[in-house]
């Protein structure tokens, strides 16, 4: 899979000079892991890929929700099985949906659609406290001499799945919860609690 970050951009906000090798096949290793990582606690696609007939069913909304964004690209859209080209849709990038004007194609009760786009943030263009956040992940994962294990957020003190939605719980007893998501999360890896301060920014909201 795409990760966030190329190795090179993760050595050098960690410090590491380029010619050195030391900790490069554990990097690469740890590079599509902690995105994986990343995307689950978010419930969304970061790192830029392009996704094809992703299925949204039942939609009751105007607007269209994607799972990876900012959303680069909409190519095409099949609306209960018609299919209509992206480009007769608006755009809301960085939110991630699309939404039909006055005269363009309904979208709202489709039961059935099937969305083919290009979505996430290029690997030169992630936001600056994501991309330091998953270098320092990644720097974690691949035991990088010197990079902190310290937890930068609230600890979290219990993990519960319910109606396939994570709820997770800090000792502030703040709540960061309402999070679905593909993968398996039954455990939150430490390099996601390191992070949590920076990813709950970039959580998928819904509509």
């Amino acid at each position: 899979m795409a990760a966030l970050l190329t190795r090179a951009s993760v050595k050098t906000r960690l410090g590491l000079e380029s010619d050195d090798d030391t900790y490069d096949v554990a990097i690469d290793a740890a590079l599509p892991l902690v995105t994986e990582w990343f995307e689950a606690y978010c419930d969304r696609g970061l790192a830029q890929r392009t996704v094809t007939d992703e299925d949204i069913f039942n939609n009751a909304s105007r607007r269209v929700y994607v799972w990876c964004f900012p959303l680069t690209t909409l190519t095409t859209v099949k609306v209960d099985g018609e299919s209509v080209d992206g480009t007769a849709y608006n755009v809301a990038k960085n939110q991630g949906y699309f939404f039909p004007g006055s005269s363009r194609p309904s979208v709202e009760f489709a039961e059935h659609m099937q969305v083919t786009y290009t979505g996430g943030y290029a690997q030169n263009a992630v936001p600056e406290d994501l991309a330091q956040a998953f270098a320092l992940a990644v720097g974690t994962q691949a035991s990088v001499a010197g990079v902190s294990t310290s937890s930068s957020s609230s600890a979290i003190k219990s993990i519960g799945l319910g109606s396939g939605a994570l709820s997770v719980a800090f000792d502030t007893a703040a709540q960061q919860g309402g999070i679905t998501g593909a993968f398996d999360v039954s455990g939150v890896p430490v390099e996601v609690q390191n992070s949590a301060s920076v990813l709950n920014r970039y959580v998928r909201m819904r509509a």
